[in-house]
């Protein structure tokens, strides 16, 4: 054997590159074990081969050789030592046998020959490492061929104890990391008998170093994520929540499915948020409620990246621990986290283990000729649809006047109503019976006559029945669904007897008669409607062909149906025929906003050159206001009136739930979840600029801070204030036939004779009087309730009947006693909104004068005409020259005060595209064009930074102080009362200028509309 022909490896495969030292004619080197915490075990694993020409082999050892292993010194013998690894058959178990030599020889491998030994396999001794203190520690081995010397290889190890520095800063920081918690290490080994210092040490370390990205955040994901991150463990494992199905009507009701929360792991926020169930169909809706329980998934194999030669993804495995090992350190691991990281009231319900494996299938085919020869039995049958299709743009929309009076008894306020007894939509599941379905047919027919005539020309004109929207309001596309058969003629009965149609059987009634024989031979038909996700609908309905040949429907959602019918004849066969048709798709939220503006801040004539007269609108004299739309052809796009009580009916009371502008809930970024405005943990900095203040009307200080005066020049305070607007009325409680009614200056009119208060309120609301015909009547119990017709200061009016109303308006002499014709009527058709003036105030004023009437602080005048009750004569308002009556027709209306803060026509602005806006504004925004609008999430962002402002839902406006110079973009998701989203975005549909340039602004765009209107 050549001593130079030897190579040495570790265990690792790698050559230890020892050198060949001449002088000795052996090989020399130093082997480094990495620091070892003491009791703990390291070992190296030396491989000894030949180098024959170009491969490697056993050393050569001859008959009655060996080679011997030992060590020169004979210092740290329990610390560096050979080893052999002995099995005990009995315990079925390796154990280490400690050696100070070893000895390898011909004879160990009985051969029965004398032979030199000549194996592929290389020589191996083992050598450990066993520190018992922190300390160095060398020795250095001997290896003879014979008596020769071969090899001289030192050994180098240094032991590691417990660095209890870690420990005692740890805990002076109140943080606990204790041995046994090294445990829980994504890579610690848990079979060693001693702990392995070293992992422990460095861990401490590392929670020492990132203790601020951990300790501050317990209770919360940012604090278990990056614990959970520095143990190791952020590749393979996953935290998931739970989140229950809430939602009644589900087949997944009280189910709890697995959220998956990963992402959380990159950086912290989660991006994705989709709740799946087993079909990986997303199950849409506001119907998961969040649990308190988590679950540990962890990952045993995942993708390389790689695939084989099918295609298939190869995977790999993550830990070299045993499956049971792992779940023992993540048992460990879910106890540190109850005990020290989680809330009292959550819990990690699971600990999952997740096996990736893909698995190819093969489908084989192949093609079979089959011939098939098309007969038809039957006509074809064309299904027909009212409205037509091809003629008709269905929508969406609101049946208010389709569904009847719940009692008829009852009081109806105004309401439109084509369905006076018939069923109403969607009741019985809209399975009508034979005597049902021509009073639905005929109420969906009359539906769309109505809405045609009304809006012919004007195709943006208010419907009767549009008041308002109510997201309990039922919406639909009501259709009118039939077979198209044709009749029979004569000519086609030709040749035909009638005892041909007489029964077949005796005693047994002929089937066909003039009512059914058009349906030729089919008894029997099945419909169905059918749609695919989102929003999927099926629905099916099976009777007799002369009961159910029409059938009225009413889908409930946007999107594509199949309608199919099946026919069944007497011969056993079935008819398929269908149609597809669509409910209009393309719908999307209109967003239109509304704010107070003035064009001019300046009334001095020479600053009114570019405008004209009629910019004034009806604004009066003593409070004059200019106000030209940006884009006046949108008073013709919007439904303004609609919109303005969708306004109304949000923004004080919604629904007699007593919800305002804010009961709003604000996107919390970092909880990832929606909290309510007046909630305390609410902390959004940009809170305070939704509507209109942070408290109750009137407006506060408060709500001014951070405005400079120089920017609210554009401004009256009193647009600030924003009182809902509110129809005139009264009531007449002792309306009885002869009694008078006198409306300000109007003429009398006197109660006529009536059966019930139901026939007086008719024919009061059909009156052709100028006073009486200004208002709808009601009846109500044992009185009469009036509303006004429409918003106007020209509702307004002074009331007088003989031993009622107004002191100062009084009849004609001819009236009669007042104990006669007293009809119990109010003073005005107006009154005073509450929280306007104080208690204290009004206390005092009814004290110094006896005739002062509180609901006068309603008129604009001065305060000694409201005390001595002036006011309340209408020929006191004729003598200051605010109104006139000449032959029952009056000109100008009573100057009001109060309302000037409420929304109407002359004094805001509408905006449906982008539109200029100065510092600190306001403005309302509302959706123009969806009816039965249940959810709103809206969103405002800072289009050039590309950030996002505020987040808001729950409320069915967006209302917002624009403080801040800039350019923004508003957007909405809408989900009606049937679940049906709608989604619209407006870039840059607000640009916010200072002072000086909205007023450059402004007077740019005047001077515009005033060169077109002259070059016109």
């Amino acid at each position: 054997m050549n001593v130079q022909n030897l190579q040495f490896f570790d265990k690792l495969g790698n050559n230890l590159n020892l050198e060949f030292d001449s002088d000795l004619s052996a090989w020399v080197g130093t082997i480094y074990f990495t620091q070892v915490s003491i009791s703990v075990f390291d070992n190296q694993n030396l491989f000894l081969l030949e180098k024959v020409g170009n491969n490697y082999k056993f050393p050569t050892i001859a008959a009655n050789s060996f080679f011997k292993f030992s060590w020169e010194e004979d210092i740290n013998k329990t610390e560096l030592f050979l080893y052999d690894v002995v099995e005990d058959i009995t315990l079925n178990e390796n154990f280490i046998s400690t050696i100070q030599y070893k000895t390898i020889s011909h004879s160990d491998f009985n051969t029965n020959s004398n032979l030199p030994l000549d194996y592929r396999f290389p020589m191996q001794v083992n050598i450990a490492f066993n520190p018992s203190n922190e300390q160095v520690y060398e020795r250095t081995l001997l290896i003879h061929y014979n008596s020769t010397l071969i090899a001289k290889i030192g050994f180098y190890g240094e032991g590691e104890d417990e660095e209890e520095r870690f420990n005692v800063w740890l805990q002076n920081f109140g943080i606990k990391f204790l041995r046994e918690d090294a445990n829980i290490l994504k890579d610690y080994d848990i079979k060693e008998a001693n702990p392995n210092l070293e992992s422990l040490n460095q861990i401490r370390k590392e929670l020492l170093v990132n203790r601020e990205e951990i300790y501050p955040y317990i209770g919360t994901y940012k604090g278990l994520i990056n614990f959970v991150n520095i143990l190791g463990y952020k590749d393979v494992l996953k935290v998931k929540e739970y989140w229950q199905n809430v939602n009644t009507n589900s087949s997944y009701f009280n189910t709890l499915n697995l959220v998956d929360i990963t992402d959380y792991l990159d950086d912290g926020k989660i991006d994705t948020l989709d709740l799946v169930d087993l079909n990986s169909s997303i199950i849409a809706g506001r119907q998961f409620k969040k649990t308190e329980f988590l679950a540990l998934v962890y990952e045993f194999t995942r993708e390389t990246g790689e695939y084989d030669d099918d295609g298939i993804p190869l995977t790999e495995e993550t830990t070299n621990f045993t499956v049971n090992e792992v779940f023992y350190k993540l048992n460990a691991l879910n106890k540190k986290l109850k005990n020290e990281f989680l809330p009292i009231n959550v819990k990690i319900k699971d600990i999952i283990g997740e096996f990736l494996y893909f698995q190819k299938i093969t489908i084989n085919y192949w093609t079979d000729s089959t011939i098939i020869y098309d007969y038809s039995l039957n006509e074809s049958v064309e299904v027909l649809m009212y409205p037509d299709i091809k003629s008709s743009n269905l929508l969406i929309r609101d049946l208010s006047p389709l569904y009847r009076k719940k009692l008829e008894s009852g009081i109806d306020f105004g309401v439109v109503r084509l369905n006076d007894s018939s069923q109403d939509p969607y009741e019985n599941s809209q399975r009508w019976t034979r005597d049902q379905i021509p009073g639905i047919s005929d109420y969906i027919k009359s539906f769309y006559t109505e809405i045609r005539d009304q809006r012919y020309p004007d195709l943006n004109h208010r419907l009767s029945w549009e008041y308002g929207d109510d997201p309990e309001k039922k919406i639909g596309a009501p259709i009118v669904l039939s077979l198209g058969l044709a009749k029979f003629t004569v000519f086609d009965l030709r040749g035909v007897k009638l005892s041909d149609l007489s029964s077949t059987y005796a005693g047994v009634d002929p089937y066909w008669t003039l009512e059914n024989i058009d349906y030729r031979n089919f008894y029997e038909i099945n419909w169905k409607i059918t749609k695919n996700a989102p929003n999927p609908y099926n629905f099916e309905y099976r009777g007799k062909v002369v009961d159910l040949h029409t059938l009225p429907h009413f889908l409930p959602s946007n999107g594509e149906y199949r309608i199919t019918i099946e026919l069944y004849d007497f011969c056993g066969n079935i008819s398929v025929f269908s149609k597809l048709i669509m409910v209009s798709e393309t719908l999307t939220p209109e967003i239109v906003g509304f704010t107070r503006l003035e064009d001019k801040f300046d009334y001095r004539i020479s600053n009114l050159s570019n405008i004209q007269l009629q910019d004034f609108g009806a604004n009066p004299l003593y409070f004059p206001r200019v106000n030209v739309l940006d884009f006046e052809e949108i008073s013709t796009q919007v439904n303004i009136y609609k919109n303005l009580l969708d306004w109304n009916s949000f923004y004080k009371n919604r629904y007699g739930m007593g919800q305002n502008l804010y009961d709003v809930d604000i996107y919390d970024e970092d909880t990832n979840s929606y909290v309510a405005y007046t909630d305390p943990l609410q902390s959004n900095p940009n809170k305070r600029y939704w509507g209109l203040g942070e408290g109750d009307i009137p407006i506060k200080i408060k709500d001014l801070r951070d405005m400079q005066l120089k920017s609210l020049y554009w401004m009256r305070l009193s647009d600030l204030v924003y009182l809902e607007d509110f129809n005139a009325g009264f009531i007449i409680s002792k309306p009885a036939p002869g009694k008078i009614i006198k409306f300000s200056l109007f003429s009398e009119y006197t109660i006529p004779n009536y059966s019930t208060l139901t026939e007086l309120a008719q024919i009061l609301t059909d009156s052709d009087h100028p006073g009486v015909r200004l208002f709808d009547y009601t009846a109500v119990k044992t009185a009469i309730h009036a509303s006004a017709k429409y918003l106007s200061r020209e509702m307004y009016h002074i009331l007088f009947s003989p031993g009622a109303g107004s002191p100062g308006l009084s009849p004609s002499p001819s009236a009669g006693s007042p104990s006669k014709f007293n009809a119990g009527l109010d003073n005005y058709t107006f009154f005073l909104p509450k929280k306007v003036h104080s208690t204290r105030t009004i206390d005092f004023l009814k004290s110094i004068s006896p005739v002062f009437d509180i609901e006068t602080l309603f008129l604009l005048a001065k305060t000694s005409d409201v005390l001595n009750g002036n006011v309340q004569d209408p020929q006191f308002w004729v003598e200051e020259k605010y109104w006139k009556f000449e032959n029952d027709l009056q000109k100008g209306h009573l100057p009001t005060a109060i309302d000037q803060n409420a929304f109407n026509l002359t004094s805001i602005k509408i905006f449906k595209d982008s539109f200029v806006l100065p510092e600190n504004g306001i403005v309302f925004f509302v959706i123009n064009n969806i009816d039965g609008k249940n959810e709103f999430i809206w969103t405002l962002r800072d289009e050039p930074n590309n950030k996002t402002i505020i987040k808001v839902r729950s409320v069915p406006f967006f209302v917002w102080k624009f403080k801040d110079i800039g350019t923004y973009t508003l957007s909405v998701d809408v989900i009606d009362s049937n679940k049906t989203i709608y989604k619209n975005s407006v870039k840059n549909i607000i640009r916010v200028l200072d002072k000086t340039n909205y007023m450059i602004n402004t007077e740019t765009r005047l001077n515009l509309r005033k060169n077109k209107l002259i070059n016109n």
